[in-house]
């Protein structure tokens, strides 16, 4: 079987941190995640992050690739 790719935006990694949303997608081995430096962005300068949410952010995004915005075709 092949493998897929997709790109998830903030609200879909918003939604696997706070209730495991988007597992059959997301923990799928032959799915390769990739996100953008936005979501990034954005995911880490929610108001109030506590020091252990950064971090576990971090380490989620670290499973998956990223994008970047200077990135061409």
């Amino acid at each position: 079987m092949g493998e897929n790719q997709l790109v998830v935006d903030t609200d879909v990694l918003i939604a696997y941190i706070n209730r495991r949303a988007y597992r059959a997608y997301l923990e799928n081995p032959h799915n390769r995640i990739y996100y953008s430096a936005i979501t990034k962005k954005e995911l880490l300068s929610k108001r109030g992050l506590k020091d252990s949410e950064r971090r576990a952010i971090l380490t989620l995004l670290r499973r998956f690739r990223l994008i970047r915005i200077d990135q061409g075709p």
